[in-house]
């Protein structure tokens, strides 16, 4: 479900949109690097997608980290709307580090929208 409706939303963002893609479990790794959709969507990344497996720990802190530091590398156009997503099981908490981190960014006007998919422990 969590596979198919990130291929449905990169559909549907503008052909000048910009994204990322990451995953992460004990690690982070860029998928795509920070892009625009047109360029995204002439590969296939589909496929890339829909071979994400499940697996590791939850560290949503490196996740968060990555997203940032690839959205800010180069200077994505601050006149547009920033935000972070991540997809998650929640096996790992949002300690107070992270919660900090997300308000600092927040000032920077780059937003975080978490999906829990499964269940919380």
């Amino acid at each position: 479900m969590a596979k198919q409706s990130l291929i449905q939303l990169i559909q549907k963002l503008n052909d000048d949109d910009n994204i990322t893609i990451s995953k992460f479990n004990n690690d982070s790794k860029e998928i795509f690097p920070y892009q625009k959709i047109s360029e995204l969507k002439k590969i296939d990344f589909t496929s890339e997608i829909e071979n994400l497996k499940a697996g590791g720990g939850t560290d949503i802190s490196k996740a968060f980290k990555l997203a940032y530091d690839s959205m800010t590398k180069d200077n994505c156009n601050k006149n547009k709307i920033r935000r972070i997503i991540i997809i998650t099981d929640m096996e790992d908490s949002l300690d107070k580090e992270l919660t900090k981190f997300c308000k600092k960014i927040s000032l920077e006007g780059i937003f975080v929208t978490i999906y829990n998919i499964g269940n919380i422990k």
